[in-house]
């Protein structure tokens, strides 16, 4: 309370340079009290003082700063109003915009300027000046950067080619939403003087920009060559399975060959979505092994595993990524019977997933294979319980006498489920 009554004690005697004193104050409240006062007072002396509160870094500073001066210096602060459109806090560019709008229609050839150079905050906001002061584009450039400016879409599609250039101007705009949209509507707008651009855009940073760009030159070339390129060099599993997903949408039979090799990608998901891909392009799998990845990628493990050389697709899998898909492939295995896939399942006996771990477990006393027996045994001191289950379980599958000691000192396992599981093993054993 002493701060405000100071700041209106100063006022009231119209002592500015006091005032002007309070505005480098370290106090805040102190600094946008002061810059009240000041534009109350009407002295123009404080100008140069009040200009340098733009760059305050408390918004409601700024924020009566931009009032103060609007209220000061009327036209000659146009361009400092200007400069406070591209604020970071919208309350103070709000202001801006209003002290702007005071001015009429004497800011408008610089507005027009920010259209076509400022930033994409900057061109909205000089956008909203100009609607509010009533200004009425005078060419087709002017309404083009200003439709541009306001992002409505829809009305530059219906320009067509005649917004052709300047689109592609904005193709160096720092703002990533715009770079996408523009590569976008380059797409729409289908014109062949658009594809050089687009390309160049198949280097940008961001990897949206990079997809967007080769959908909209699909469009434009009517194949899926520049997405095939986008997929042998990017990097990003989300980005190749859009891409992936458009080659499949683009009708381009011609991408089929290339494509295919997609099934065998690390990533299942990748897989999948080219499996539906090549669907859509009518392509249908003219080998067993083909066949096999292709199933592969769908999941349809029950299909695979019909198949006379399923094992040596499905061995290739065990490493896998996704943890679910090594589940997977280890039931399989299972259900094959095949023992010469026994020393690589004893090999994923020591997968981190402990529930790879117990499925193997659960595999090698389905293949009843003896190679499986020193290492079922040492699953018995699994650290999860489900492997040390399901060990116990395949020891008694195996039926070999090596293994009643371990199973005994199983019996006294903290887990119910690994006791029982041992004392059915030993039951087994015993009575052959």
């Amino acid at each position: 309370m002493q701060i405000l009554a100071d700041i209106e004690k100063l006022e009231r005697k119209k002592d500015v340079k006091g005032l002007i004193k309070a505005l480098k104050d370290g106090d805040s409240y102190t600094r946008w009290r002061a810059a009240i006062a000041l534009k109350n007072i009407g002295d123009c002396s404080a100008l140069p003082h009040l200009i340098e509160l733009l760059s305050d870094n408390n918004d409601y500073v700024r924020l009566r700063a931009v009032e103060a001066i609007g209220a000061l210096n009327g036209e000659c602060a146009m361009n400092f109003l200007i400069t406070a459109l591209n604020d970071r806090n919208e309350h103070v560019r709000r202001a801006a915009i209003e002290e702007l709008v005071k001015l009429g229609k004497k800011p408008i050839p610089e507005l027009l300027n920010l259209l076509k150079r400022g930033n994409q905050q900057i061109r909205k906001a000089a956008a909203v000046v100009l609607d509010r002061i009533g200004w009425e584009p005078e060419d087709l450039e002017e309404e083009i950067y200003y439709h541009i400016a306001k992002e409505e879409w829809e009305v530059i599609l219906r320009f067509g080619r005649k917004a052709l250039n300047i689109l592609t101007n904005f193709l160096k705009e720092k703002s990533d939403g715009l770079r996408l949209k523009v590569a976008e509507i380059l797409g729409e707008i289908g014109e062949a003087e658009a594809i050089p651009y687009l390309k160049k855009l198949l280097n940008d940073q961001n990897k949206f920009i990079r997809l967007k760009a080769a959908e909209s030159l699909v469009k434009l070339t009517g194949n899926a060559t520049h997405l095939l390129q986008l997929l042998e060099e990017e990097r990003d599993d989300q980005i190749k399975m859009k891409a992936i997903e458009l080659i499949g949408e683009s009708g381009d039979f011609s991408a089929i060959d290339k494509l295919k090799g997609f099934l065998r990608d690390r990533n299942s998901l990748i897989r999948r979505v080219t499996a539906y891909s090549l669907e859509k392009l009518g392509w249908f799998p003219k080998t067993e092994e083909e066949m096999l990845h292709y199933l592969v990628a769908k999941e349809e493990w029950d299909k695979v595993c019909r198949f006379g050389k399923a094992h040596e697709v499905l061995v290739q899998l065990l490493d896998d990524e996704d943890e679910s898909i090594r589940c997977k492939v280890v039931e399989a295995l299972g259900r094959l019977r095949d023992p010469r896939c026994v020393e690589m399942l004893i090999r994923k006996l020591s997968d981190e997933s402990r529930f790879v771990r117990w499925r193997v477990a659960e595999a090698l006393g389905i293949i009843r294979d003896k190679r499986a027996l020193k290492h079922l045994i040492a699953a018995l001191n699994d650290e999860c319980e489900f492997v040390r289950w399901k060990a116990a379980e395949a020891l008694g599958e195996l039926g070999d006498p090596e293994a009643i000691e371990p199973l005994m000192k199983a019996m006294e396992d903290e887990s119910e489920y690994v006791r029982w599981a041992a004392a059915e093993a030993l039951w087994k054993i015993r009575v052959g």
